[in-house]
């Protein structure tokens, strides 16, 4: 059973183009994007950790396949490891 979650999807979208801005050299900081953007500079350090997901949890998230029990706020709050397989095993096997 397929499920979107738009606001995981959206903050992942988000978090790739922040990252791209960084890896293309338009913005040389998280504090950069977040002046051009007028938000806290936290916010986008803390969203763009999506972008460093395991691509499995981001193929999940793109067709619509993570747990429902997940939130943006899992992904935001309690900063999982930056291990895959521990990511995976978090987000897609608990």
């Amino acid at each position: 059973e397929e499920r979107q979650e738009p606001e995981i999807l959206k903050a992942l979208a988000q978090a790739e183009v922040w990252i791209d801005e960084i890896r293309c050299g338009k913005y040389a900081s998280y504090q950069e994007i977040a002046d051009a953007r007028n938000l806290p500079e936290e916010y986008i350090r803390r969203g763009s950790y999506l972008a460093f997901l395991a691509p499995k949890i981001k193929e999940a998230i793109i067709n619509g396949q993570l747990s429902p029990k997940f939130t943006l706020r899992d992904f935001n709050r309690k900063y999982p490891a930056r291990d895959w397989d521990e990511q995976e095993a978090h987000f897609l096997n608990g």
